[in-house]
């Protein structure tokens, strides 16, 4: 193997001290520009390659702002989690995490997050993550001015038309939708079904549901109803209570968001484990367990973790200028049954 020449090896062959060798790299101060395109000449010749996590640490620290929501527990903390692996694995490199969750009631989270963005940009932040509220009003000003002060901004789990974000991670809900309304399909027993979503305006909600919709249309089942939640559990629960009422008879149960929790309970209270056929979406302890039950037949992974270390990776890799913007990056959604269940747990 041919071995690596290093600073001192570049130091012997120049005859200049290690120090300068490494100050005329890594693009330090007190170093004479002819010594400086000396050293980057046999540094070229000699095929020297720089120590990235060395080199990182020249340039201007970069600091990168998450703002996400936590309404559903099991999902941000897998976001998190992920968004913090990331940030992990690149502390070496002069990358900080400046996370913030937002406190305010929910019709009123909205402005708490404009406001936090125009804060940490007063503040020097080079770039932001952002998990946007379902009234989408304001964001696309407040991105677009970041934009032209050199501040990028990802959105994440969601989109928002129109907005000048670099990129947008998210699982891809059209599949998803898609695979959800053939796995009920195949469950059902009787062809009426039901949706459960979050938010019927977010996004990646309505994505899911029109190709949940458009899945169905392949097959002889009837939508008869659409149970928005608006990702709280109490009122997850009393949509649930009053879909079983109305229509006892109906067949399945597609939930498009990680509220599921709660009307899994009302489906298991009520005596529908395993006569309604129930798709839910990602994984947590609580969801493990109706699935290990037989209250829930599969569950579409989103993967939030991955959705967390992609947002953070791209956007790091886009400020140290190694990447190009613009796009969606989307996660290819993962069917959950109960024989895979502890892949995933």
């Amino acid at each position: 193997m041919e071995k690596k020449i290093t600073i001192y090896d570049l130091s012997r062959i120049l005859g200049i001290a290690p120090s300068t060798i490494n100050r005329a790299i890594y693009g330090k101060p007190r170093v004479s520009e002819k010594t400086r395109q000396m050293v980057l000449e046999a540094a070229e010749k000699y095929g020297f390659k720089p120590n990235q996590a060395a080199k990182s640490l020249s340039r201007k620290p970069i600091k990168i702002g998450l703002i996400a929501n936590s309404d559903v527990p099991a999902y941000h903390n897998e976001l998190l989690r992920g968004v913090y692996a990331a940030s992990d694995e690149l502390s070496d490199f002069n990358v900080a995490l400046d996370y913030y969750m937002p406190v305010r009631p929910m019709h009123l989270r909205r402005l708490e997050i404009l406001d936090k963005m125009e804060e940490m940009a007063a503040q020097g932040i080079s770039g932001i993550i952002i998990q946007h509220t379902q009234d989408t009003r304001g964001y696309c000003k407040i991105i677009s001015g970041l934009k032209e002060k050199g501040i990028p901004v990802v959105t994440i789990v969601s989109d928002i038309e129109g907005c000048q974000r670099i990129f947008n991670v998210r699982v891809n809900g059209w599949v998803a939708g898609r695979m959800a309304a053939e796995l009920l399909s195949r469950f059902m027993r009787r062809n009426t079904c039901a949706i459960f979503t979050g938010f019927k305006d977010v996004a990646i909600h309505a994505e899911t549901a029109d190709g949940f919709i458009d899945g169905m249309k392949c097959t002889s089942n009837t939508i008869i109803g659409f149970y928005e939640c608006q990702d709280d559990p109490e009122i997850a629960y009393f949509m649930a209570d009053k879909l079983l009422n109305e229509h006892p008879d109906i067949g399945g149960v597609y939930i498009n968001s990680s509220n599921s929790a709660s009307i899994c309970k009302k489906i298991k209270e009520k005596g529908y484990a395993g006569r309604l056929s129930v798709v839910a979406s990602d994984i947590f302890p609580e969801l493990a367990d109706y699935i290990e039950e037989g209250v829930v037949q599969a569950s579409i992974f989103q993967d939030p973790f991955q959705q967390g270390y992609l947002a953070f990776r791209n956007l790091y890799e886009f400020i140290a200028g190694s990447k190009e913007g613009g796009g969606e990056i989307l996660i290819k959604p993962q069917i959950i049954i109960k024989s895979n269940l502890d892949l995933f747990r």
